[in-house]
């Protein structure tokens, strides 16, 4: 980023999160230990963990005929964290935000074609953080949303950086009952460059459902004030045409588990990235359900000595061996296969661990990142796709492994749309270029 925008940006965040943080009173939220060194536990007997399914914890939305409107920008109420949509299915959302202190209010949803047929969402006074649901959305529509806080007079914005700016209204487009499933890739992208800027554009504008993020969302929040300003300056603004426009679904990496990334005795990844369900203590691992296909995010450093390997690995062979669905995509971010840097050092223990159990589940393909670059591998009837260039931070070939079909170093991102009876996917450099493209059979 040229060095007068990323000053003006850090003059504007600075301003910010100063009038935020003097409000700011944080919940309690799940503690989590500091990364170590040490060998991971041997696993136990897991024990049983339900299926994260999308539970209403706000009063059901209610119809309405009179158009609420939303004007003007509050001077007291500002987003620490703006609102986006967590997940969407085809026929529900969930939508995410949180103010600087509590404050009542509602949100509006319509379909974009027909804005008079509003639902709104009311949100509870006392709190600042606020996770809604809506049910009853019509496949493959798009909607539209935004948040109004009570006044006297009405509804006003929330302020977003500056007390005359605000986040505004976003988009999302359910999930198609059927016909063909598009989203995006990308990995690694947690600088804050203008590389990143230009790659999620490409994805905004690629009529995709949603995007995956495959991990290391924040990186170097020791080079910033805080954890806030690090999250705001190499996440919401680098990323806000796909985050006003779409879901995005990350799993976490090991930056984002750097001792500077604790914050009120957790990471800050989990305050940002908030659970599914009320049953979840925090966003580890979860779902993403679409007819006959599950995509399912998960946490690879849990076999690098964080907690919870016990528990998700319970989790995780639910899913594989789940009959609901016919195939599952997984999304983690140390690499299982890769011909880059990281091919011995940290592979190993995750195709030992998982390798085996994706070859004997319905997996035909498989995202993750860690290693900067953009690969595609074979290994027995699952195509691995290491998606880590989504900056100009990019790692050479090491040692080429067998089963690799592809490698380039390069800023990129993946585009990937899945038919009935096949997975298309395209890999498409920063300048434009498509640099790889696939066809994965569902057999």
């Amino acid at each position: 980023m040229r060095k007068g925008r990323r000053a003006f940006l850090l003059s504007l965040a600075s301003a910010f999160l100063a009038a935020c943080r003097a409000a700011l009173t944080p919940e309690p939220t799940t503690s989590q230990p500091t990364q170590t060194a040490t060998a991971p536990p041997t696993a136990t007997e897991p024990a049983a963990v339900p299926e994260p399914t999308i539970t209403p914890s706000e009063p059901a939305p209610t119809a309405t005929r009179e158009p609420t409107r939303v004007t003007g920008i509050s001077s007291q109420i500002a987003y620490t964290l703006p609102l986006v949509t967590r997940i969407a299915t085809a026929d529900s959302a969930q939508f995410f935000f949180e103010f600087n202190q509590p404050a009542g209010g509602v949100l509006i949803v319509w379909p974009e074609e027909n804005p008079a047929e509003q639902i709104l969402l009311p949100f509870d006074s006392s709190t600042r953080r606020h996770r809604l649901p809506v049910t009853g959305l019509t496949p493959g529509q798009r909607y539209r949303a935004v948040v109004g806080v009570e006044t006297e007079d009405g509804f006003t914005h929330p302020h977003y950086i500056n007390a005359d700016e605000q986040w505004g209204e976003i988009g999302l487009r359910t999930l198609p009952a059927d016909g063909p499933l598009r989203f995006g890739v990308i990995g690694d992208a947690g600088f804050g460059e203008q590389t990143t800027y230009l790659l999620v554009e490409q994805m905004a504008n690629a009529d995709l459902d949603f995007v995956i993020h495959t991990g290391d969302v924040v990186y170097d929040i020791e080079d910033n004030a805080s954890a806030e300003e690090a999250w705001l300056l190499k996440w919401f603004l680098p990323f806000a045409p796909v985050l006003k426009s779409m879901p995005v679904y990350p799993v976490i990496g090991n930056h984002d588990y750097d001792p500077e990334a604790r914050w009120q005795d957790t990471y800050f990844y989990y305050n940002v990235i908030p659970p599914i369900t009320d049953e979840q203590p925090n966003s580890q691992y979860y779902m993403l359900p679409h007819g006959d296909v599950q995509f399912i995010f998960f946490d690879s450093q849990v076999l690098f000595g964080q907690p919870g390997r016990q528990q998700q690995e319970a989790w995780l062979d639910e899913r594989l061996a789940d009959p609901a669905y016919r195939w599952t995509i997984p999304v983690f971010h140390v690499a299982a296969y890769t011909s880059g840097r990281r091919t011995d050092s940290d592979s190993v223990p995750v195709r030992q661990t998982w390798g085996a159990k994706f070859g004997a589940a319905n997996v035909p393909v498989a995202f993750s990142g860690h290693d900067h670059n953009y690969e595609r591998l074979i290994i027995g009837d699952t195509t691995y796709i290491v998606s880590g260039g989504g900056s100009n931070s990019l790692y050479d070939m090491e040692s080429e492994m067998e089963g690799s079909q592809y490698f380039e170093k390069v800023s990129h991102t993946v585009w990937v749309t899945i038919h009935a009876d096949r997975i298309e996917l395209q890999a498409v450099a920063a300048d434009g270029r498509v640099i790889d493209t696939a066809l994965i059979p569902l057999a």
